[in-house]
């Protein structure tokens, strides 16, 4: 308004200057003069067809003025009659008025090139220089009175060259009865036609003191298509069109453009624009409102009712963007600035870019606004959505939308509207709701009372699987997801979750239901009434100490290093009755080929709740080819503390021959593990763990790559009391194992249990590289065992255990020899060892040992030693032992081999202070040695010679050995 008013100021002051001129002289030279100076006195040429002054009347007449542009070849402006009358007595006193001008069927030519116009350089030349400061004058201000200003049947053309935008006004006319220098308020009224259609009629009353106006404005049946050059700008579109009507009242101050206030009528019909494809892209029957009040500067907005009849909008979705962001049309952001006050002005390039650059203004005032509007109704509207990537192909209509909103406004504490649609063809939407906004708090809260949903599984799956990888870094599909917002329940059938790789399935599920309690989430307490998983299935694959779900356990673990407001509100939560049924999960350790699955797996956990810690967790399942696992956890999360209450039946050991094997050698590995075990501890200390329980392994198998059995066990029965780790307390009643067997085998190069042992790498725990702390290592069952023991041997210093007693029973131990000549083998069975109580606060350990060697000797041991060997009591009894069990150490070390002979051995032994008292006695009967062998021996004795002279009358040796020395060891005796 301001630009304006300056271009009608200058074009006055021209017309003025001229009729002044014309005043002077008589209408020949006064035409003479204007062709010959017209140049010199305003930058452009002018011709005149006549002009007729009248000096007693003071009235100039002027035809055919035309005034050409800067270039002097094309019209600029063109007017067929110029009447002007001067009270030329007043003029006398300067006091200049002019009490009429007429001016008919002028024509003016605008152009417009961004932000520049073909009349720049008027308005540079009769323009003030506000750099130079001028003197105040001495006399009088001007007295000026201009009256009766008519302008008749006038034309603009108006051209926006850069946007190709041309139309012209048409039959204008104007009328200004008075404008005054002793009286500030004028009044002028407009009207014209616009383009192909619209009549615009405007009444403007100003104070030219206080630069106040009020502005009336009609516009009626304004022709929308001659906005498609400027909107195609910015929009590529094949066609606009819709009819403006409008009754307007506006209050303002020009010096302040953005401090108005104003009342209007707004009314918008048959509205569409179509894209490049001439499809429909948007569309409005009509739109309508009510203003009551807009008052920018006191961010006050009234509307009585917005109307939207028909609304349409079409939505694609494509390879590339969207069919709205493929249509827009980049230009570069204009900011216009003005050189002489480095200010920021508006963008006059484009319709648009002023509506958008006046927004932006205005926008500062705007942050507190004070809203009103008696309702907000939409009837009838459409929304075509599509999706049209290479992966998604999706189509959804949504139509018959129907909104209706009671009063809104920010002193409201809620707003109540109605909506209802019809989603394609699965039925109608219905909803009545209120909408609550906290302005301190800002949070918005709702509350539905009424609910009527159609089926929306084509839009949630389409939304789930659309945002899949966006949500969750995963891709997901799903057979079909069924929606009841109404009592808030969610059933998706045949959900797959894949691999990063969006190829391989990670987690397949044959239904998932989900119940949410609507009402409390209006509270901010966000409750799950029901969560049911049925027919999960799983599929975990460990690669060392990566597992294929680690982008997932990246992604949700929340960030420690980001430390969290005390003061922001937590999340409400409660979490009811989640149960899975019938899981399946299979585990692939793939470095070391172990493939289990674990099938039938039932989980049930009552409730998770923000202001309960405490949680149950129920678990069973069937592990591979044999095993029932039963377990129930008690979880504290404020504490990290649990509770583990675990049953083990018949678990098939056979399951870890691949982790088994990947460490030593074997051909097949057997045996049941049953456990009842109960546990304590903490998840982030994972040394600090106790519990009480059995243990029993059965039938237990382990078969070397030449199919001999290397280890076994009929039975080993743990019964543990109390085992507390971080206190390195070790409680057990009774330790028993039944037939255990162990075949050693000492070979030239080792032995068969050295020989099975592979390489790799140390099994110590694993140092985090982020938080330098030490965790187990979970490459492999075996690893993680390993590294968990020597983690927890750090608080090993000072160990407390104690077990009533330790009982072998009918054990076996086979052991060859195969360095000498010949191989040595000895069987020792039926072996049987019991303890008395065994504590790290008692100073002795009292046991008994009984076997059977090869077939013929049996030996008895009696013992009760103190644990730092200082002192010790032990008897031991050989039975009918044969020498020629012996005979490949006899051969290999004295050449001799021994043909027949048995021997008795009975040894009583103390020590005390480390002072040995040994009594042994030997009875040896019918030895016989045989021949010296041909092999060397290692050492050269006569044993036959020896055993000759030792020899009784009966072929009997007897000796008696009595032995009492300090400091002797055992070995130094025997």
């Amino acid at each position: 308004m301001k630009k304006l008013r300056k271009y009608i100021s200058v074009f006055l002051l021209v017309l003025v200057g001229i009729v002044v001129i014309l005043l002077l002289v008589v209408s020949p030279i006064a035409k003479y003069e204007i062709n010959k100076n017209c140049v010199q006195w305003t930058g452009r040429h002018i011709s005149v067809g006549s002009v007729s002054l009248n000096p007693l009347t003071g009235s100039v007449f002027i035809k055919d003025l035309k005034i050409y542009e800067a270039d002097s070849t094309t019209v600029f402006f063109d007017c067929h009659d110029i009447y002007v009358k001067v009270n030329l007595k007043k003029l006398l006193s300067s006091n200049y008025e002019i009490e009429e001008i007429k001016i008919d069927k002028p024509e003016i030519s605008i152009v417009q090139n961004g932000n520049k116009f073909n009349f720049d350089d008027l308005i540079k030349r009769f323009a003030s220089d506000s750099s130079k400061k001028t003197e105040p004058k001495k006399s009088n201000s001007l007295v000026y009175d201009i009256k009766n200003v008519v302008i008749t049947n006038g034309n603009i053309t108006y051209n926006n060259v850069p946007v190709h935008n041309i139309f012209s006004i048409h039959e204008l006319n104007f009328k200004l009865p008075e404008i005054s220098s002793e009286i500030p308020k004028s009044e002028v009224h407009v009207d014209f036609n616009y383009g192909t259609g619209g009549s615009f009629n405007i009444d403007l009353e100003a104070d030219m003191k206080t630069l106040a106006y009020t502005l009336s404005l009609d516009i009626d049946k304004y022709d929308m298509s001659q906005y498609y050059a400027p909107l195609n700008a910015y929009m590529k579109i094949s066609s606009l069109s819709g009819q403006f009507n409008t009754k307007l009242r506006m209050h303002g101050k020009f010096n302040k453009p953005e401090e108005f206030s104003l009342v209007c009528s707004l009314n918008i019909k048959d509205f569409e624009i179509k894209d490049e494809a001439k499809r429909k892209l948007f569309a409005l029957h009509e739109f309508s409102t009510t203003i009551d009040t807009i008052n920018v500067k006191q961010n006050l907005f009234v509307f009585r009712s917005i109307i939207l009849d028909r609304p349409y909008i079409a939505y694609d979705i494509l390879a590339k963007g969207s069919n709205v962001s493929q249509a827009m049309v980049e230009h570069e952001s204009r900011e216009v600035v003005d050189t002489s006050t480095s200010k920021t002005k508006r963008d006059y390039s484009n319709i648009f870019a002023l509506i958008q650059s006046s927004l932006q203004s205005s926008a500062i005032d705007l942050l507190s606004a004070n809203y009103h509007a008696d309702s907000i109704a939409i009837r009838n509207g459409e929304f075509v959505f599509n999706d049209l990537t290479s992966d998604h192909h999706f189509h959804c209509t949504i139509s018959g939308i129907n909104m209706l909103t009671d009063e809104i406004g920010p002193k409201n504490k809620e707003v109540l509207f109605h909506l209802s649609a019809m989603l394609d063809d699965t039925g109608k939407l219905a909803m009545k709701a209120n909408l609550n906004y906290n302005l301190k708090k800002k949070l918005f809260s709702y509350k539905i009372s009424e609910l009527a949903v159609p089926d929306l599984s084509p839009v949630t799956k389409y939304v789930l699987e659309k945002n899949s990888v966006k949500w969750t870094g995963r891709r997901i599909t799903t057979g079909g997801i069924k929606l009841d917002p109404l009592n808030g329940s969610l059933s998706i059938k045949n959900i797959k979750i894949y691999e990063a790789d969006s190829t391989n399935v990670f987690f397949d599920c044959h239904d998932v239901f989900v119940k949410v309690n609507l009402t409390k989430m209006t509270d901010n307490v966000y409750e799950v009434d029901n969560i049911k998983i049925d027919n999960p299935e799983i599929s975990i694959i460990q690669n060392g100490n990566y597992f294929n779900f680690d982008d997932l356990a990246m992604r949700y673990t929340p960030d420690t290093t980001q430390h969290q407001q005390n003061n922001s509100p937590g999340v409400h939560y409660d979490i009811k009755n989640i149960s899975i049924t019938n899981g399946n999960i299979t585990y692939n350790n793939a470095p070391i080929h172990n493939v289990f699955r674990i099938h039938e797996l039932n989980l049930n956990v009552p409730e998770v709740s923000w202001n309960n810690p405490q949680s149950n967790v129920h678990m069973d399942f069937n592990y591979g080819t044999s095993g029932f696992f039963n377990t129930d956890i008690n979880v504290n999360r404020a504490t990290s503390r649990y509770t583990i209450s675990l049953a083990i039946d018949n678990y098939d050991l056979s399951q870890y021959y691949a982790p088994v094997n990947s460490f030593i050698s074997i051909s097949s590995l057997k045996g049941q593990l049953s456990t009842k075990l109960r546990m304590h501890g903490k998840f982030h200390s994972p040394t600090h763990v106790s519990g009480i329980g059995y243990v029993h392994v059965n039938n237990f198998e382990l078969i070397d790559t030449n199919n001999q059995k290397v280890f076994g066990l009929g039975e080993l029965a743990l019964d543990i009391d109390t085992i507390n780790v971080k206190h390195g307390i070790f409680y057990l009643h009774n330790v028993f194992l039944d037939k255990p067997f162990i075949r050693f085998d000492y070979l030239p190069n080792g032995n068969n249990i050295s020989h099975m042992i592979k390489s790799h790498a140390s099994t110590g725990p694993v140092q985090d590289t982020s938080t330098g702390e030490y965790k187990p290592d979970y490459s492999n069952i075996f690893t993680l065992i390993s590294s968990s023991i020597k983690l927890m041997a750090i608080d090993f210093v000072n160990t407390n255990y104690h077990t009533d007693s330790v009982i072998v029973h009918n054990g076996q131990f086979l052991f060859s020899d195969y360095t000498l000549n010949t191989p040595f083998h000895c069987n020792i069975s039926e072996l049987n060892a019991t303890t008395d109580k065994i504590s790290s606060t008692k100073k002795s350990l009292q046991f008994n040992i009984s076997s059977k060697f090869n077939d013929t000797a049996r030996i008895v041991m009696n013992a009760n030693m103190s644990l730092d060997l200082k002192n010790m009591v032990m008897s031991y009894n050989v039975s009918n032992f044969r020498l020629s069990d012996i005979n490949a150490y006899s051969e290999y070390y004295v050449g001799v081999p021994f043909l027949d002979g048995y021997m008795n051995y009975q040894s009583t032994d103390s020590v005390v202070n480390r002072f040995l008292t040994s009594t042994n006695i030997i009875h040896i009967s019918g030895i016989k040695a045989g021949k010296k062998v041909e092999t060397k021996a290692a050492y050269n004795l006569p044993v036959r010679t020896a055993i000759s002279l030792m020899k009784d009358e009966k072929g009997n040796i007897d000796l008696n050995l009595p032995e009492s020395e300090p400091d002797q060891n055992d070995g130094q005796c025997l």
